[in-house]
């Protein structure tokens, strides 16, 4: 199957991530008293009563989520696409390396869980390709995704809500972020003006996207006089600055202004200490006076945690890939699709989309 622009063949590969859209639909839609409930098992109760479950599993989502990625597809012309899982949180690389990590984070319901291993099963009989693995987190499959065949595309784009992301941008790799305000789509846009890339029918349910280049990264994480970080540079910001929502914990007494401007002198945090090592805290601390104030004791005391904080921030982009470019290669199965949509119930969400679904099959 061709996915064509006027007479132009797009060669494109869009790399979605799983978690963070069907994340995005189910709690978009979650009954408010569930949402509320923080008792684990009675929110997973009420689930079970109030959602839409076929055969004992939840499919509330499910719907929503294919008819996503199918627009997504379409509306950024990829012929060949990709969905990657989170699997395990207790088991990644990460969680081994610090036990802490994302230990501040809230249990999702088995709902959700349950919607993303029935996906991972159904996306590839209709022609999605999808991976999940025990041992690394989604951002390093999609991450391993793009290195290994970015060279063989025109354009990569990938989906996501998680800013983490952002350090794949770069050359033929752009990144398509998700907004669930609108208001605050239309803030980014505006930022970004001048990077164009959105299409026209950027509509995504709940979610608003953005699609971006290397220049989200600089003004993103633009902090006061100090100029934003390339891409390449968000994992030495976050390994000195922390990142709160992974629970990183970075350099106590660095914050977010003095890791930019670090991150912008010498790109990673071993650079940085060989810097320390060479020419003393001293004169690193001359380098931005009168512009950010540097605390050379922290730095000092704190370099243990600065490298693993930053390792911790870093998206593995190194996992081997067993596979060629065809195995992601899109060929959408209509008959597939309307068997699920009529055994799962998703008519509502699916049926009279994928009667107008503007391929050919």
């Amino acid at each position: 199957m061709l996915i064509m622009k006027g007479d132009l063949f797009m060669n494109n590969l869009l790399v979605i991530d799983g978690s963070a859209i069907l994340s995005t639909h189910f709690f978009a839609s979650l009954p408010k008293e569930i949402l509320a409930e923080k008792d684990i098992n009675k929110a997973n109760q009420m689930c079970r009563e109030k959602l839409h479950y076929v055969n004992g599993q939840c499919v509330e989502s499910v719907g929503s989520f294919i008819q996503s990625c199918l627009r997504l597809i379409n509306n950024y012309k990829a012929n060949y696409a990709v969905v990657v899982f989170d699997k395990n949180s207790e088991t990644t690389f990460r969680k081994q390396q610090y036990p802490a990590y994302k230990a501040n984070r809230s249990k999702k319901p088995d709902a959700l869980k349950e919607q993303m291993t029935l996906l991972h099963t159904l996306l590839p009989h209709i022609g999605i390709q999808c991976f999940w693995a025990d041992a690394f987190e989604a951002d390093d499959l999609g991450g391993s995704i793009i290195r290994r065949f970015a060279p063989e595309f025109d354009t990569v784009y990938f989906v996501t809500k998680d800013h983490d992301w952002l350090q794949l941008i770069g050359g033929n790799v752009k990144g398509i972020m998700l907004y669930t305000k609108e208001e605050d789509a239309i803030k980014w846009r505006n930022c970004f003006a001048s990077n164009p890339g959105t299409p026209e029918n950027n509509s995504f349910d709940t979610s608003t996207p953005n699609c971006y280049g290397k220049q989200v990264c600089f003004d993103e994480y633009v902090c006061s006089v100090i100029e934003g970080v390339d891409p390449k540079q968000i994992p030495m910001k976050k390994g000195l600055a922390g990142d709160s929502s992974d629970n990183i914990p970075g350099v106590k007494g660095v914050g977010p202004k003095a890791a930019v401007a670090l991150s912008l002198l010498c790109g990673d945090v071993k650079t940085l200490y060989e810097y320390i090592a060479t020419n003393g805290i001293d004169k690193l601390k001359r380098d931005f006076k009168g512009v950010i104030r540097i605390n050379g004791n922290a730095l000092i005391a704190g370099q243990n945690d600065a490298i693993l904080s930053e390792d911790l921030a870093t998206i593995k982009t190194d996992i081997a890939i067993p596979y060629n470019a065809m195995k992601l290669k899109y060929q959408l199965n209509m008959t597939t699709l309307y068997q699920i949509a009529d055994f799962y119930g998703l008519t509502q969400e699916l049926r009279f989309y994928i009667m107008d679904i503007p391929y050919e099959a």
